[in-house]
């Protein structure tokens, strides 16, 4: 049976083609995983090597529209401490899977930062295990990945306090509370930045922790992540000082908050895209890596602002054609708090960086040159 969604035929139209892509790209990750058991992140990898940023903004549209979608997606995307999570799809077979969205803030994760749920956390929090195999794509922006060992002894100023969470499905609408198990020993081993066009594994033996400090270099980070079947019943993470009260890891969307966050991911895509046509186009200050948050966003605010905006140089309007050709097709509410949002960092916080010098963590800048001379992290498959 057909279903309407009440829109204008156009619209209708588009909502029903990006349901059709969505069941696409689930019954082929179902063929491919005929042949396997995904029993490492490598194999999970295959799945999601041909997903498109195009195909995830289609993505992004069924779980929206589609009723049975939108009801299971709201019922497992999740508001984090270190990131927002959009679940795009799940299996339903022996081999259980789930694709998603991350999207990271734009945080320098110094001593006393503020989280993603706004909760204030020490510098070398938030090392961890996970239950599962995981993939994912690097579409925009870029971290720092250590890993780690976790020792069996230690002293006072190595340790960290261990906590436990239960699978998101089976926590409570509150949020995923999470278990104090005692006292660990997590030791750094190395430490690599993952970047826009990578595709990496993270093998489940090896814990490991996120620092979203070079942001202010490689601008919003924006992951596809794929997950395998689950290998235990809890995953695992480290907070150096230990919680007055629950530990809640995550936070369930409202209906309006999912929407919010949905039409804000496909806007930011959109923007992905958009920024990538006038790259091709030779336009240079577009190419660098947060070029989206320090040239593009403030581009089209001066756009929005002058009717008839011109830059110096012949080239002008075609900056301005290309910008309104692409913004025309944007949730104008999300690309509004967009570009206040970028408006805001740059001029009152500063976050923004332009080099590697201007990066506060030596360890950081060693990593962000090691990938300048071409050193690709082990864990790194490919580009995308």
């Amino acid at each position: 049976m057909k279903k309407e969604f009440f829109f204008d035929k156009e619209s209708n139209e588009i909502i029903e083609n990006c349901i059709r892509r969505h069941k696409e790209i689930k019954s082929e990750i179902y063929h491919r995983n005929e042949s396997k058991q995904l029993k490492n992140s490598v194999e999970l990898a295959e799945n999601i090597s041909d997903i498109s940023i195009n195909d995830i903004i289609k993505m992004l549209i069924a779980i929206k529209y589609d009723p049975d979608l939108r009801t299971m997606s709201i019922s497992l995307s999740r508001r984090s401490q270190l990131f927002d999570k959009l679940i795009l799809m799940k299996s339903n077979d022996k081999n259980p899977w789930v694709l998603r969205v991350h999207i990271y803030p734009v945080v320098d994760m110094r001593e006393g930062f503020v989280t993603n749920l706004g909760t204030k956390a020490d510098s070398e929090s938030f090392v961890h295990f996970h239950r599962w195999q995981l993939t994912s794509k690097f579409i925009t922006g870029g971290f720092l990945n250590s890993q780690y060992e976790v020792l069996k002894t230690g002293n006072l100023e190595t340790s960290f306090q261990e906590y436990e969470l239960v699978a998101t499905k089976d926590a409570g609408a509150e949020g995923r509370k999470a278990v104090w198990r005692g006292v660990g020993y997590p030791q750094k081993k190395a430490s690599d930045i993952y970047q826009q066009g990578d595709h990496v594994h993270y093998p489940i033996e090896i814990p490991h922790r996120v620092d979203t400090s070079a942001a202010g270099l490689f601008g919003k980070t924006i992951t596809l992540a794929h997950t395998g079947e689950s290998q235990k019943k809890t995953s695992t993470f480290y907070l150096k000082k230990e919680s007055e009260g629950d530990v809640v890891d995550n936070l369930c969307y409202s209906e309006k908050e999912f929407d919010s966050a949905v039409d804000t991911t496909i806007t930011t895509l959109q923007l992905i895209l958009l920024n990538q046509e006038l790259i091709n186009f030779g336009f240079k200050r577009f190419g660098h890596a947060n070029s989206l948050e320090t040239e593009l966003l403030p581009t089209i605010a001066m756009c929005e602002l002058e009717e008839n905006f011109k830059e110096k140089g012949d080239d002008s309007n075609l900056i301005a054609d290309t910008i309104n050709k692409h913004t025309d097709k944007m949730d104008k509410h999300s690309l509004k708090n967009l570009i206040a949002r970028s408006q805001e960092v740059l001029m009152n916080q500063g976050l923004f960086k332009r080099t590697i010098a201007d990066i506060h963590n030596p360890e950081m800048q060693e990593a962000i040159a090691n990938r300048g001379n071409n050193q690709v992290p082990r864990h790194v498959l490919g580009q995308i």
